[in-house]
């Protein structure tokens, strides 16, 4: 499974009750768009009792003005609601990475994350760009581990080094051939900007109709 499909477990976590409160807004949406359309049409009901013909099509036209106000002002604050769901994630993710980070799971995480880098790239030497707390984890041994795990798990030879500079990020690390000609961003920040990206898509398909 490629890096592009996958997140962390707590990115999915989140995004499960994310997509909770998106199919509540559908919901709300559409009930809103039938009490719009239900009282149009009672409206044009009793004006089709009075009016003769011209009145009548003139009340449908203005009908179908109010009725178009009122769905655009509903998208708006979708949208609106849209942009604090996704703000939400963000924030959410990121404080709970933060924390995890300091705990053990965060080696699993990291020996996890190059992995899959690694088989992304699948060349026989690699350069890992980490962040300047993280060295003390990414060791000589540890990096051998992981080149161990892959030999063992996936009969390719694989061997890291790490880069003489660090990067700004929370954690995770970015992957990259000795010729740096290719890279993978497997930091957590970028990790989380592509499941932001899917989430996007998928509430532009739900609430933006």
């Amino acid at each position: 499974m490629t890096v592009e499909n996958e997140s962390l477990e707590i990115i999915t976590k989140i995004k499960e009750k994310t997509e909770k409160k998106i199919q509540q807004l559908l919901k709300e949406k559409e009930e809103a768009i039938a009490k719009i359309e239900a009282k149009a049409e009672e409206e044009i009901k009793k004006k089709r009792e009075v009016l003769i013909a011209k009145a009548k099509k003139e009340a449908e036209i203005a009908l179908a003005k109010e009725q178009a106000i009122q769905k655009l002002d509903l998208d708006l604050k979708l949208s609106k609601q849209r942009e604090e769901i996704i703000d939400e994630f963000i924030n959410k993710a990121k404080s709970i990475i933060e924390e995890k980070v300091k705990t053990k799971e965060y080696e699993k995480s990291l020996t996890k994350i190059i992995v899959e880098s690694a088989l992304i790239l699948d060349e026989s030497s690699l350069v890992i760009f980490c962040k300047k707390q993280d060295k003390k984890i990414l060791t000589p041994a540890f990096l051998n581990k992981i080149t161990e795990k892959i030999k063992k798990e996936h009969k390719k030879d694989i061997n890291f080094s790490l880069a003489d500079t660090f990067i700004n990020t929370i954690g995770g690390v970015i992957v990259e051939t000795q010729d740096k000609s290719i890279r993978v961003n497997n930091t957590y920040e970028k990790r989380i900007e592509r499941a932001v990206d899917d989430l996007k898509r998928k509430i532009g398909t739900m609430l933006i109709s």
